[in-house]
């Protein structure tokens, strides 16, 4: 990809000619967005206007953070609870009738090996795929790169770190199946 529109996966987005103003901007914009005083009808609005591609009757709780609007794309009927993490950056895809449960972390950014010295190298994204239907419990982190079938039920507090099944219920770090929902 030639052009600094967003991120695909493993490139670099830490160009010092493009990520201080953009993501200032959104780290402003956002911070306004997350404050309980915004009406939740008007936070789904805002986050559109920032670049979001919510669907139809998407409720954004007070206090989620999106790192990169214009890399999160959900279905309709999605509901992201109180206090989520949303690190869009490598791009989050979310299905129709998603529930995301409070202090839930979303993450497409990682980092490759760096030196002795250093050892969070270049950074890295890698999207995140939410299938229709899916439940992620309050606390769950989802890692770069993991794939959620649809229909599964995700533990709260379970970490996902490889791609799961469609209806199935997962828990546990790392989520470990426990039985089939279908």
């Amino acid at each position: 990809m030639s052009d600094r529109s967003g991120a695909e996966e493993g490139l670099e987005l830490d160009d010092p000619l493009y990520r201080p103003a953009r993501m200032r901007a959104f780290a402003i914009a956002g911070a306004l967005l997350r404050s309980d005083l915004v009406l939740t009808a008007w936070r789904a609005g805002g986050l559109r206007r920032l670049g979001a591609d919510l669907g139809a009757g998407t409720i954004v709780e007070g206090g989620v953070r999106i790192t990169y609007p214009p890399r999160l794309r959900t279905g309709e009927r999605v509901y992201l609870n109180v206090g989520c993490l949303l690190d869009s950056t490598g791009s989050i895809e979310i299905g129709d009738d998603v529930a995301v449960g409070p202090g839930t972390s979303v993450i497409t950014t990682t980092h490759e090996p760096g030196s002795r010295e250093r050892r969070a190298g270049r950074r890295t994204y890698r999207r995140v795929t939410i299938g229709r239907g899916v439940w992620l419990g309050a606390g769950v982190t989802v890692l770069p790169g993991v794939e959620i079938g649809a229909g599964s039920v995700v533990g709260a507090g379970s970490l996902v770190s490889s791609d799961l099944a469609a209806d199935s219920l997962y828990v546990g770090s790392p989520a470990r199946l426990v039985r089939s929902l279908a």
